[in-house]
């Protein structure tokens, strides 16, 4: 045992001449000599080895028992630590002993506001930045130019004027016009045939296309009929092969003879109004006749003689005129949606800062008739709910049932609201601007001599001027009457048919035309008081077509 003991102490005074040598040597790595020199594994059969731990904690007592080691003072940590977030760092002075010295400028007084500001003494800051802006207006200007200044430096304006740029010749319009017009185009097709289809297997015989042998009357016919079935297959029908492109962009008798039909063309559009607010037709004796002897008859009676619209340079073509001229739609829905926002309330049970702001969306919707009536609504349903009841047959079964129908009541089925809201209507379209002829019939010689002849007026030599005539009114505008809340009233439309995008430039182009009616005004008559009132039209919009499949031809 004694000699574990003086193994021990020697090991100590070791230990200890290696320490006090490493101190007294400086510029020597003595923490990772000491940790190199634990690392390594001792000798066999020393005393490391077998009491290792316990001759480290006598070592580990000796070196912090050192009274060379410094002390440390921590009472101005608090200090320091603020005079470094203040941008004081390595001043051993506390900022409160910098403010002795009061702000004279402008400049001083913004820089001690934003001193005390970091400090979050806002009164003493706000008082500051008062004093600052008396001073100087531009204080914050002139602090922000000291502390950030700008990253790199404005480039410096000279005096010198650029070089004139070169002038460049205005493009004619031969340079635009460089590829071929719809018209050339369409002219190319006119040697066309129909190419029939290539065989499935290669090298198989080609199958019979027995259209292609067909001559151009035959074909013309077969356009006939699908053009006065749904004339909005004539687009798809010409993309089948340049042949049927060019017989229907040249097909003149096709497009003359939708013009003057009553199904698509102008001879269906009425110029005044055919029907009674109640769908009754309109007479010239109709104040003659009874209620009951006005339901046995038909529209038939009031349809106008048939027309011959005669080409113009505004139209010189059919083609031209069937698609710009101004016409009803009768196969879709003209729906305006409008939006308007009003203030709200706030809710007495939630805690809000402002109050919130309703956004309102409510839908008009209009629907044409050949025969002169309509359909009108004013709803806030959306269309997908109001296509499927928006007919003719809702609202006779809504007249049955407030008449009590049983039956009709219960026929009626669909959404309550918008069966209720619907008002009948009628419309009629402005005249049409026609060319006048340029020489007028002379009276017959045997009609001229049986009138007298009135003596030549040899006094005066000033021509007498013709009477006033009313104002012509614009083609393309839209009247529409139709049933008011009550029996009181009737509501007076007047539209304005609009073409949109590059339709209304002309032929040539590719827009659909006639599917936008603009408001010109909206009235209320009174039928007791025979007063009018204007409605605002600040938050409507202009109605746009909308096509309905599923009603067909309508």
């Amino acid at each position: 045992m004694s000699e574990d003991n003086n193994d021990l102490e020697d090991f100590r005074k070791q230990w200890r001449e290696e320490v006090l040598r490493k101190r007294a040597t400086p510029g020597q790595q003595g923490s990772s000599e000491l940790q190199a020199s634990s690392s390594k594994n001792p000798p066999a059969g020393s005393v490391w080895s077998d009491r290792g731990f316990l001759a480290l904690e006598p070592r580990l007592q000796v070196y912090d028992d050192d009274s060379s080691s410094k002390a440390y003072n921590f009472d101005d940590l608090e200090e320091r630590e603020e005079a470094r977030k203040l941008g004081t760092s390595g001043t051993d002075v506390h900022p409160e002993s910098r403010r002795s010295k009061e702000p004279v400028s402008a400049l001083e007084h913004y820089e001690e506001a934003v001193e005390r500001e970091r400090e979050g003494k806002l009164g003493e800051s706000l008082k500051f930045y008062r004093k600052a802006y008396r001073l100087d207006d531009c204080v914050d200007q002139a602090y922000k130019k000291k502390h950030f200044p700008p990253s790199f430096p404005k480039p410096k304006t000279t005096d010198a004027k650029p070089p004139p740029l070169p002038t460049l010749a205005a493009p004619s319009s031969s340079q635009f016009a460089s590829g071929p017009t719809l018209s050339d185009l369409v002219t190319s097709f006119a040697n066309a045939q129909i190419v029939p289809n290539p065989p499935i297997i290669p090298g198989d015989t080609v199958p019979p296309c027995p259209i292609a042998s067909l001559p151009n009357e035959i074909l013309s016919e077969i356009i006939d009929c699908v053009a006065f079935t749904d004339v909005a297959i004539l687009p798809g029908l010409a993309l089948v092969s340049k042949r049927f492109a060019y017989l229907i962009a040249s097909y003149e008798g096709l497009w003359k003879r939708l013009v003057h039909g009553t199904k698509y063309g102008l001879a269906g559009m009425h110029h005044s109004f055919a029907v009674t607010l109640d769908w009754f037709p309109v007479l010239l004796d109709e104040s003659e006749l009874l209620s009951s002897q006005l339901s046995s008859l038909t529209l038939s009676q009031t349809t106008p003689p048939p027309l011959f619209l005669p080409l113009s340079p505004t139209f010189p073509s059919y083609h031209s005129m069937f698609r710009l001229r101004p016409r009803i739609r009768f196969n879709g829905l003209y729906i305006a949606t409008a939006n308007y926002t009003r203030p709200g309330a706030a809710s007495t049970n939630t805690i809000t800062w402002s109050s919130p702001v309703h956004i309102v969306t409510y839908y008009r919707y209009l629907r044409f008739y050949r025969d002169g009536t309509c359909i009108s609504l004013l709803t806030t349903t959306e269309p997908a709910d109001v296509v499927p009841f928006f007919s003719r047959e809702t609202l006779e079964r809504k007249d049955e049932r407030e008449r009590g129908d049983k039956a009709g009541a219960l026929a009626a089925s669909g959404n309550a609201s918008v069966i209720r809201d619907m008002r009948k209507g009628r419309w009629k379209l402005s005249a049409l601007d026609l060319p006048l002829p340029t020489s007028l019939p002379s009276p017959s010689p045997s009609a001229s001599e049986d009138l007298p002849q009135a003596a030549p007026d040899t006094d005066t030599d000033t021509p007498v001027p013709p009477p006033p005539s009313e104002p012509i009114e614009p083609e393309g505008n839209l009247t529409l009457e139709t049933e008011g809340p009550t029996k009181t009233y009737t509501h007076v439309l007047h539209l304005s048919l609009r073409s949109t995008g590059s339709a209304s430039g002309g032929p040539g182009g590719g827009a659909a035309a006639n599917t936008k009616l603009a408001w010109r005004s909206f009235w209320s008559h009174n039928r007791l008081t025979d007063d009018w009132a204007e409605f605002g039209l600040r938050n409507d919009r202009a109605y746009w077509w909308s096509r309905v499949r599923s009603w067909g031809d309508a």
